[in-house]
């Protein structure tokens, strides 16, 4: 396919090689214009790897003859490259194929070598392009074989390296040859794979693919990177320009340092910093800047660099201004190798974190003052994140909940208060932004499980940075207990006030309504004798009668209630009294289905009551018990000693699992007349008449109920 190409760039090549004229006078070789040099094959090739290889012995032979090879083929491409331009400019060549051709034949006349080119080859511009060709009188095997050498790798890289810059100017495609086959291994040809560097390898691969016998001959063949040494110091010279840019225009202090500290370049930040013109910074070491207190702070980083135990290492430390204040510096240090690894110099990066420093130091003291005060407080003090995570408390708050310090920062605010959750949380979060502050009650829960009240004032802080809650708990169980007991003994006040008020109407007033109660009682009597069973007005003087019989309980309940006086105390065991009054209703209850528990604490002590009125306060208390469960159920009697105040008393409870008594109505139960039962059931002065037997016996009665889920009398009699 290339047979006529190549017949016509024969015409070309010969024309421009017949304008050849030679003047050994003047030393000169032209050609069609240009002038040429003869050099003796052995010199470039040879010759040229004993010299090189000499020079780089101690590099290894293979190092050596890796060095040489690179030399030749860099120097053989780049005038391969230049000797296509400027013959295609010549022979005015555009096409990239004509291009190609009149390239062996250019060799040929040029005594490079002659080009025998395979059928599988395919040129073509882009990264299919393939050149498979033998070098059929390679100047570099010829020469290595005139001197009686051998060699174990190719050595016509000059070969690979010309051919291979002529097509890479001929198709404008990056090229580069390998030599797979070579004489001077004892191969029968000098043979070259030619492709884009990415394509060699896959291309040797098919081609031994192809010929298995070849496996074994190319397995030392190389695939050359054109002009590595140069690109090599292209790059190293793009990234000296870029660190000199990036040196000299950065915003903070960087030198570099010799390993003895002295500065071996400076720019104008650090100079900045220290307060130094440059000339006279370089003048200094790096020991004539650093604090007097700082001289040894980094000795141990240096010896770990120099080691190769880290690669770099940060360090605050103090420097001397050349006016003589001192600096804080940020310093970080990085050891900069050669090839061998062998220490060179020191990058240093100093940065001024003066102002850092200043606040930090104002942050600090603020902190201390803020921890002192939390600390002495009263109250515990909690800081939170919103997501519950404790931040920092104080030692109140550890007392107060049974927790160490530690402990309490590795679990969250919703364990230790129910009214917690992270969605309240969020919520509280968004409502203390809008700057509110929360002040509410709630209920803690300490280590050991149990539940205490507690108040907490609530508010947002900005903490070290960070935002999060700030929580003043305090334990209100005291103040909550006394709050109880203020109640109840307003509550006794009210009710004692009301019943005196009672009895004293109730004194002036029964004997007035009994004289004529009386009498019609008796005339009610007379007329229901005369009329007949079954007389309409009987009927009505029944219902009349029996209106005049509430009528009297309630003035003889009054009665009772006006003529209470003084108890006759003696001392009296209590489970005794209890005894006594449950022996009257026992049966009654087991009729009804009511279960009887008694819970006397045993060795109870003896008390000194009027036993005739306590027993009557238990009965009413148990009749009421067992209205209260209709269905049936059970009554609970509990007795137990306890101590309120500092003083000994004895605490009678009365749990029945009734229908319970309305929140509405538990303030009024003690009230005279009060009742909840139906109309003709009740007269509503039971509950009255026990208030006052108790509060007679200097001691207190109370009512804890829930609707739906019974009520508990509590009595609290004093022991002295």
């Amino acid at each position: 396919a290339f047979e006529p190409l190549f017949e016509k760039a024969q015409e070309y090549v010969a024309k421009y090689f017949q304008a050849k004229n030679e003047d050994p006078s003047k030393g000169t070789i032209d050609i069609f214009g240009e002038r040429y040099i003869l050099v003796r094959a052995a010199s470039m090739s040879v010759d040229f790897f004993s010299v090189v290889m000499d020079l780089y012995k101690k590099e290894g032979p293979e190092e050596a003859a890796n060095i040489a090879r690179q030399i030749l083929f860099d120097i053989a491409h780049a005038i391969g490259k230049q000797d296509a331009k400027r013959f295609h400019e010549k022979l005015n060549l555009k096409d990239p194929v004509e291009k190609l051709s009149v390239g062996p034949v250019h060799f040929s006349h040029s005594g490079w070598a002659f080009v025998d080119i395979f059928p599988e080859s395919h040129p073509s511009p882009d990264e299919n392009f393939l050149l498979v060709y033998d070098h059929v009188y390679s100047f570099e095997s010829d020469a290595w074989l005139s001197a009686g050498k051998k060699s174990d790798f190719p050595v016509c890289v000059m070969n690979a390296g010309y051919s291979s810059g002529w097509c890479e100017e001929s198709f404008g495609v990056t090229l580069v040859a390998s030599e797979i086959l070579c004489k001077v291994k004892g191969d029968d040809a000098c043979r070259f794979v030619m492709a884009p560097p990415s394509r060699i390898a896959g291309h040797v691969a098919d081609l031994v693919h192809r010929k298995p016998e070849l496996a074994y001959k190319v397995a030392r063949y190389e695939a050359p990177v054109f002009f590595k040494r140069k690109r090599y110091e292209d790059a190293l010279k793009e990234s000296e320009e870029r660190f000199r840019g990036a040196f000299e225009s950065s915003a903070i202090g960087m030198a570099l340092v010799s390993l003895d500290g002295t500065w071996l370049r400076v720019n104008p930040s650090l100079c900045e910093i220290v307060g130094y013109p440059e000339r006279e910074l370089l003048t200094k070491t790096l020991k004539d800047i650093t604090h007097p207190g700082d001289l040894e702070a980094d000795s141990g980083y240096i010896k770990r660099l120099l080691a190769g135990e880290i690669r770099y290492y940060h360090l605050e430390k103090r420097y001397t201004h050349k006016r003589g204040h001192i600096l804080w510096i940020l310093l970080s240090v990085s050891l900069v190798r050669d090839a061998q690894g062998q220490p060179l110099y020191y990058i240093a990066q100093m940065k001024n974190i003066a102002e850092r420093k200043e606040f930090e130091a104002k942050l600090l003291e603020s902190e201390k003052r803020f921890r002192s005060l939390i600390e002495q407080a009263v109250d515990a003090i909690f800081l939170h994140d919103k997501e519950g995570r404790f931040i920092d408390v104080n030692q109140k708050a550890c007392e107060i909940l049974g927790y160490s310090r530690e402990e309490l920062l590795n679990i969250r605010v919703t364990d230790l208060q129910k009214s917690y959750s992270l969605e309240s949380l969020k919520s509280i979060w968004d409502r203390l932004s809008m700057g509110q502050t929360l002040i509410f009650e709630a209920l803690g829960v300490r280590k050991d499980k149990t539940e205490f009240p507690v108040e907490v004032h609530l508010g947002m802080i900005d903490y070290s940075g960070q935002e999060c809650f700030l929580a003043f708990i305090r334990d209100i169980a005291r103040r909550k207990e006394a709050e109880k007991r203020l109640q109840v003994a307003q509550g006794q006040i009210l009710v004692s006030e009301k019943l005196a008020g009672i009895g004293q109407l109730s004194a002036g007033v029964c004997h007035e309504i009994l004289n004529p109660l009386n009498i019609i009682s008796l005339h009610v009597q007379m007329m229901l004798r005369r009329e007949p069973e079954d007389s309409a007005l009987r009927e009505k003087l029944s219902k009349v009668r029996s209106e005049v019989d509430r009528i009297e309980k309630i003035v003889s309940a009054l009665m009772t209630f006006a003529r209470q006086k003084e108890p006759e105390v003696k001392p009296v065991q209590i489970d005794a009294e209890l005894e006594l009054a449950l022996s009257l209703v026992e049966k009654d209850f087991m009729l009804d289905n009511i279960k009887i528990v008694r819970d006397y604490r045993p060795g109870l002590p003896e008390i000194k009551i009027d036993g005739d009125e306590m027993r009557q306060v238990f009965l009413n208390l148990l009749q009421n018990a067992r209205h209260a469960m209709p269905a049936g159920g059970s009554l609970t009697i509990k007795v137990d000693p306890v101590k309120i105040e500092g003083s000994g008393h004895l605490r009678i409870q009365f749990s029945d699992t009734g229908a319970g008594i309305r929140k509405e109505h538990l303030a009024r139960v003690f009230d005279p007349f009060f009742t909840t039962k139906p109309e003709g059931k009740g007269t509503g002065m039971g509950l009255a008449i026990v208030h006052g037997i108790v509060e007679k016996h200097r001691g207190t009665i109370a009512v804890e109920s829930v609707a739906g889920e019974g009520a508990t009398f509590i009595i609290d009699l004093p022991l002295s």
